[in-house]
């Protein structure tokens, strides 16, 4: 997969490890003073279901995912109805 040196000496990496080698279309080498190995980035077509929201802490717009708008620490979210309601899904 990995076809160009990863490492400063111009020696190609052996091994690399994903879970879904399918949705990586390139990858990216970059150098780094922390090590002789090279810093290496797979790149995938996935667009993220993330919005922009004012967070009322430092009034800056920042980047949050669907997970991150949710709160699972509200008195108001009933978990026991929620429960129920799951139990009666065929899964």
């Amino acid at each position: 997969m990995l076809l160009e040196p990863a490492h400063r000496c111009g020696n190609t990496l052996d091994l690399l490890f994903t879970n879904n080698p399918n949705i990586l279309h390139s990858y990216t080498y970059k150098e780094t003073i922390f090590s002789d190995h090279f810093i290496i980035g797979g790149c995938v077509n996935y667009k993220s279901n993330a919005d922009y929201v004012e967070d009322p802490q430092t009034d800056m717009t920042v980047l949050v995912s669907v997970l991150e708008k949710l709160n699972f620490f509200s008195d108001q979210t009933v978990w026991l109805g929620m429960n129920s309601d799951l139990a009666l899904i065929n899964w």
